[in-house]
């Protein structure tokens, strides 16, 4: 039979590793900076084409390889970080990571499902200006996923980044589609993902 005592120690023991996986250190926002830091970078590198600063022979082409590079480049930034941080011996803040992760998973996967409907939506329709829609609604799925990763992990910050995305993207929707708005689109992605990110490997390595 086990002993009383041994049994309330192993509650006590199990009760302090939940706590601790609450309080401690969430894994991963090397994934949100890289992707903030990449793609505000990138569509102030399209500004600069579609504006006629940087000079370029094809603008349409030069769009499409600017952000082609620049996924790639996310990807690979990712894949190294995840990498670390596979090998790295977690044992403070693993509630938080699966549940940030969770959130971010979703979020990504929303935002594809999203983006490949207008894609559908506007070669049926024959409105290729459909495609505008995508930012705004890629920053309704970020305010989402931070206001779903603040009640997880207990992060009140991270509620501030889900209005900050969440009104990003009503403005987005209003402004008059100008080249101008690829700076409001890069300022916000710093804002909701690199920033924040940044705060979280801030968070990781103190």
């Amino acid at each position: 039979m086990v002993d009383d005592n041994t049994l309330r120690e192993d509650i006590s023991f199990l009760r302090q590793m939940a706590e601790s996986g609450r309080k401690g250190p969430i894994l991963g926002g090397a994934a949100q900076a890289a992707a903030g830091l990449v793609y505000s970078t990138a569509c102030l590198v399209q500004w600069a084409v579609i504006a006629g600063v940087i000079p370029a022979a094809d603008i349409g082409r030069t769009s499409n390889l600017i952000w082609v590079v620049a996924s790639a480049l996310f990807m690979v930034v990712t894949a190294i970080f995840y990498s670390r941080t596979r090998r790295k011996v977690v044992t403070y803040g693993s509630a938080n990571t699966m549940s940030f992760g969770m959130a971010w998973a979703a979020c990504g996967c929303g935002i594809i499902v999203a983006i490949a409907d207008l894609g559908f939506v506007a070669y049926k329709l024959h409105q290729p200006t459909i495609i505008f829609a995508i930012a705004p609604i890629a920053f309704a799925f970020y305010g989402a996923a931070w206001c779903v990763a603040g009640a997880a992990t207990k992060r009140r910050w991270m509620y501030v980044a889900s209005l900050v995305a969440f009104a990003a993207s009503i403005t987005l929707a209003i402004m008059p589609a100008r080249v101008d708005i690829l700076i409001v689109i890069a300022a916000t992605l710093f804002l909701t993902l690199a920033l924040p990110g940044l705060k979280l490997m801030t968070d990781e390595f103190r």
